[in-house]
């Protein structure tokens, strides 16, 4: 059966876990009702799939809330233990959900809130339904913009915000380094090419001088040893 998207925010139990569910299901039957919308699973994906693999007939039961988003996000808060990191990115993908559902509240003739932008509205909605701040929503959010390997860690609870933050800071300062390092040595390396063109077209002038001249050689020499000097 098809997982709602808002059931899809959360991600599904391991194999060992679900094969631990799926034996307890086997022994006592399925406790919780499997919560679907218009056919889809909204919650109770990870106990669809022990009922699957304990060959227990799952027990369904139509919603009957009146805001599904905000329920399953509830629902799940509850029975993880997820860290405030964790839950920042959970807002940061929650955020368009809440621009989305504004939008088509908007669309049926709805009045937003006087004097906020929506962008910020959605943040703290988002903010607010995780239970974080509104600037870690907001850090997270760019964290998956910036950095979406580093936005995985920290959904998997390997990492967290502030250590992304700091590691994309550096990342970014290497390449602002580099960046900057770059065209210095395109100039040096044009320089030193523009001093050796002179210094070619001084050894020309100098052929034009008589050899039995004395400063003909001493000139030669000296345009010589800047030239080793400077390679």
């Amino acid at each position: 059966m098809e997982a709602h998207k808002y059931a899809q925010l959360f991600p599904m139990a391991s194999e060992g876990e679900l094969a631990e569910m799926a034996a307890d299901i086997k022994q006592r039957g399925l406790l919780h009702p499997i919560i679907t919308v218009n056919g889809q699973i909204l919650d109770g994906r990870n106990r669809f799939r022990a009922c699957e693999l304990a060959g227990v007939t799952p027990d369904f039961r139509e919603y009957e809330g009146v805001d599904p988003l905000a329920d399953v996000i509830s629902w799940n808060l509850h029975r993880r233990q997820l860290s405030t990191s964790q839950r920042a990115a959970l807002g940061a993908e929650l955020k368009p959900m809440f621009e989305a559902e504004a939008k088509g509240r908007m669309s049926e003739g709805g009045k937003g809130v006087a004097n906020l932008p929506q962008a910020g509205k959605s943040r703290d909605q988002a903010a607010h339904a995780v239970n974080v701040s509104g600037r870690i929503v907001q850090d997270a959010e760019a964290i998956l913009k910036d950095d979406p390997e580093e936005f995985e860690k920290i959904k998997s609870g390997k990492s967290t915000v502030n250590a992304a933050k700091r590691k994309i800071e550096r990342k970014r300062k290497r390449q602002q380094t580099q960046e900057e390092e770059e065209p210095k040595e395109g100039v040096a390396t044009r320089g030193k090419s523009k001093a050796i063109q002179h210094a070619a077209e001084a050894i020309n002038i100098l052929r034009k001088i008589k050899e039995t001249d004395p400063a003909r050689r001493e000139a030669f020499r000296m345009v010589k040893k800047w030239v080793t000097d400077n390679e």
